[in-house]
């Protein structure tokens, strides 16, 4: 009979080595990876090398974690925006164009950071959101500063801001699921459907009806911009051309 073998030692990490730090960075890192609808609790574990029950010990649900993620996802989406410091507030269209064509191409380069912020349900952690209204606070203080009422300031900023992340939603659909409907892109079956106006539309090849795209986007923040106007003049003297 040959002998017993000693028990090897477990090579899986303690508990109390598990920070959330840890944690946040491997999600983040499988997420990047694989994608965040495929993350699971599991895999994280074993990413880390721990037991799952160590992971439920810092997050109980994956929702909780998605949650913890949104803060560092918010850090992350704030370091790579444009703020409007000693920008000319007569040139307040020029910005918020800029302003919201870099948080469409940030979200589209970042799909992990996208999802986290604009496709999973979950509440935000109260640091991320006070991080994000900063941010809302600076851009519509310039544009009163441009002449804008407060109030026209705030749903100027929403209306850009809901169109943008709508957008990148229906791009990041797009990109996960392909186009919906790839006909509607054939002005002759649009035509059968009596789609006479559509059908010009697509004609061309220049408008996609799922209204993803560049020219989609370059033309609806245009059309956003270009309606506003400031309710005065603006006279800050570090303002004048």
């Amino acid at each position: 009979m040959s002998a017993i073998e000693p028990m090897q030692p477990s090579r899986r990490r303690r508990r109390g080595s598990l920070t959330q730090e840890r944690v946040l960075a491997a999600a983040y890192a499988l997420a990047e990876e694989h994608g965040l609808p495929a993350l699971t609790m599991p895999d994280l574990a074993h990413h880390l090398d721990v037991g799952v029950t160590g992971l439920y010990w810092h997050y109980r649900t994956k929702d909780d974690l998605i949650r913890a993620m949104s803060m560092p996802a918010m850090t992350r989406l704030d370091s790579l925006m444009i703020r409007p410091t000693d920008e000319n507030p007569n040139e307040w269209r020029q910005f918020l164009s800029s302003y919201f064509h870099r948080l469409r191409t940030v979200y589209n380069d970042n799909p992990v950071l996208a999802d986290i912020m604009l496709m999973r349900p979950s509440p935000h952690e109260s640091e991320a959101v006070t991080l994000a209204y900063t941010a809302v606070d600076t851009v519509v203080e310039y544009l009163v500063s441009a002449g804008f009422s407060h109030e026209t300031a705030w749903y100027l900023f929403c209306t850009a801001l809901y169109f943008t992340q709508s957008a990148v939603i229906a791009e990041r659909a797009r990109a996960r699921y392909g186009a919906p409907l790839g006909w509607l892109q054939d002005s002759n079956r649009v035509q059968e459907q009596g789609w006479s106006t559509l059908a010009a539309l697509t004609a061309g090849g220049d408008v996609d009806l799922d209204m993803t795209g560049d020219r989609a986007f370059r033309a609806g923040i245009d059309l956003i911009i270009g309606g506003a106007e400031p309710e005065s003049p603006c006279t800050r003297p570090d303002a004048l051309p």
